[in-house]
């Protein structure tokens, strides 16, 4: 279960209240991402998967067929150029998977069907199983520039940067690393030149 907050503009001393509670994860929840234009918001975790939650009305959003690709891990949110939003996905089995708002919902926002509707409004668009295929731990995406860029950090002590294509539907390799004194963490874009910090789960390194 997500709980949502919201500011309650009457309180003087600024205090957030609940404004709704999202059901639908019976277990764990892995991550949770807000999209680009704050309207949704991606939650994973356990046997249910990935849910999309519209946060106007608090009701799940559609989502295309998941695959058995082991559990979801991480979640990023990346913004089209075409005006649609892109949802990238990492699993425990070293997948990276791409969920692209479909062509309909783009004409149309930022109206979303309700999970009783049959019609999906995301295409998953891309799969793709990356180096040895160790759990993905964590993920980053730079937008400042195109093309947008991923950093993917793996439990297998691998570091991957890839860049999206235009449409934001494939990607293609920029570097990939083995740090075998680091199990990554958190990743980091830092710099306009691509630069990357890796943050070791266990040992404090950097």
């Amino acid at each position: 279960m997500i709980s949502s907050l919201s500011l309650n503009p009457a309180s003087k001393s600024g205090h957030y209240e609940l404004a709704g509670e999202l059901s639908g994860h019976r277990s764990n929840i892995n991550a949770v991402a807000f999209s680009i234009r704050g309207v949704l918001v991606a939650s994973c975790g356990g046997p249910e998967g990935i849910k999309l939650w519209d946060m106007l009305s608090l009701r799940e959003v559609a989502t295309p067929a998941q695959g058995e690709r082991g559990e979801v891990t991480v979640l990023a949110w990346v913004d089209g150029d075409d005006g649609g939003e892109t949802l990238c996905i990492g699993t425990n089995t070293g997948y990276l998977i791409l969920w692209k708002q479909n062509e309909q919902v783009r004409r149309k926002p930022p109206r979303f069907s309700i999970i009783t509707q049959r019609q999906d409004t995301f295409d998953e668009v891309y799969c793709q199983r990356l180096a040895r295929g160790g759990e993905i731990t964590c993920m980053s995406v730079d937008g400042t520039r195109a093309p947008t860029r991923i950093v993917i950090g793996m439990v297998d002590h691998i570091v991957v940067v890839v860049r999206l294509d235009a449409a934001a539907e494939s990607t293609k390799a920029v570097f990939g690393v083995h740090l075998p004194l680091i199990e990554p963490a958190m990743v980091s874009f830092y710099d306009t030149a691509g630069g990357v910090l890796v943050f070791s789960k266990w040992n404090g390194m950097v």
